[in-house]
């Protein structure tokens, strides 16, 4: 068994919604197609989890600890980290609290016959102050503990992500974003322990969006709506493809992040962050989650010329608005390997403007034995993976047949990576992956040898 960088399955990772296929004609001539956004469902965001563990004593319950998960935290660029504070609830004392770092990662892997099955490694980083946050799949267990004798500590009940900008000079101020926490204690309003109670479900499940305060939340909710339009801009006499993206009545993002669109491809996985997001005054947006006063972004737009995609428009299936941390903020027009999870609203791109991409193609995969002209080698598994991810997204897998040949059609043109797992008793020659250039409507060869 050959363990393979974490790869995902493009129709999981995909985003994916429903489209208007309205056809209209633009001033400027050349047919416009519109998609219209709708409010994704359901919204995934960063999580965390908590369980708090605590006993009686005669001056109130003592925590004496709280274990949990923090998944789908984006990793965050340069000295930016996230930080655990813990909160009191009565007077919003917040204590940064260290945690035992236990990092779960989960893998996919293929075996000998082609089957796909997943591994989890686990690491132990003992004692950390910060999370520089991880590709999805990796996840942060931890463990907070709390002393009975630190009667500062002992008064608190809200459990707090934090995200510093700086990680050598960590503050938490009323500018500090905490678009996590999750509540473990009741203080009931007084500064006693006497009269707390701890909450002891098993899970405790937290809230994503701006701790203001214990008494003040903003838990965040896609709403809104609007527009995506496609069309051909004729310029010096050159067509070319514009993409133009409206969004009404928003909500403001949560502190520390902003919106970006982005254009994905749930075929091969791949995730194009395009243009910035600006007002109707056409102001940018960057900064909207601590300037807006308004619980309400009443338009977000951005429009593109895509000259320098990696790819033409019509490769795409999907365009959203997407919430990025603003500690890990994108270049536009080139693919990214770890997108923001949060897709506020989507659209499909409409079938006027995917029906114009290249035909899919064919990868033939031969594996022979001893020699490139030796006997065909069956029961080899062979797997194909598109570009997202950093080639890490699986299109389809399957075992040589009988003659050493696995074919794979429908895939789309472009390049890919295909990998091959040698059944036991039998070892690759020489590398056993190899990338290749699917031709649009035509087929690509890929040889290996087994000994």
């Amino acid at each position: 068994m050959r363990l393979l960088r974490s790869f995902v399955l493009a129709g999981a990772a995909a985003l994916v919604a429903a489209c208007s296929d309205g056809v209209t004609e633009t001033p400027v001539g050349g047919p416009a197609f519109e998609a219209t956004l709708a409010p994704a469902t359901p919204l995934r965001t960063p999580t965390l989890t908590a369980r708090a563990w605590s006993r009686a004593s005669s001056d109130g319950p003592i925590v004496d600890s709280l274990t949990g998960v923090l998944a789908l935290a984006k990793p965050l660029d340069g000295r930016a980290r996230y930080r655990f504070y813990a909160v009191n609830g009565v007077d919003s004392t917040a204590l940064p609290v260290s945690h035992l770092q236990i990092v779960e990662r989960t893998d996919s892997t293929l075996d000998a016959s082609g089957g796909i099955t997943t591994s989890v490694r686990t690491t132990n980083n003992g004692i950390r102050d910060y999370w520089a946050g991880a590709a999805y799949g990796t996840v942060l267990r931890f463990r907070v503990t709390l002393s009975p004798t630190d009667s500062a500590q002992q008064r608190t009940s809200f459990l707090v992500v934090t995200i510093q900008a700086d990680s050598t000079s960590p503050a938490y101020t009323a500018a500090t974003p905490r678009p996590l926490w999750v509540r473990f204690r009741d203080q009931r309003g007084t500064v006693g322990r006497g009269d707390d109670t701890v909450f002891t479900a098993d899970t405790l499940r937290g809230s994503f969006g701006t701790f203001r305060s214990p008494a003040r939340q903003e838990v965040f909710a896609a709403r809104g709506g609007g527009r995506a339009t496609f069309w051909d801009l004729f310029s010096t006499d050159q067509r070319r493809p514009v993409l133009s993206f409206e969004a009404t009545n928003v909500p403001r993002p949560p502190r520390g992040y902003y919106y970006q669109p982005y254009l994905a491809d749930s075929r091969t996985g791949v995730f194009i962050p395009f243009g910035q997001a600006r007002d109707a005054a056409g102001e940018l947006l960057f900064n909207a989650d601590t300037s807006s006063r308004d619980s309400v972004i009443a338009v977000v737009r951005a429009s593109f010329v895509p000259d320098t995609l990696a790819r033409p428009l019509r490769e795409y299936t999907t365009v959203a608005l997407q919430l990025e941390p603003r500690s890990a903020a994108l270049g536009v027009g080139q693919p990214v390997s770890v997108p923001g999870i949060t897709s506020v609203l989507r659209a499909t791109i409409p079938s006027g403007v995917t029906s114009q991409r290249p035909a899919a193609g064919t990868v033939r995969v031969i594996v022979t034995r001893g020699l490139q002209s030796g006997p065909g080698e069956p029961n080899v598994g062979a797997v194909v993976l598109g570009q997202g991810n950093d080639f890490n997204t699986f299109l389809a897998s399957r075992n040589t047949d009988a003659s050493g040949i696995a074919s794979f059609t429908d895939i789309p043109a472009g390049r890919v990576r295909v990998v091959i797992i040698a059944p036991p008793g039998r070892t690759v020659v020489g590398s056993s992956e190899q990338f290749a250039n699917v031709p649009a409507g035509s087929d690509v060869t890929v040889r290996f040898v087994v000994n």
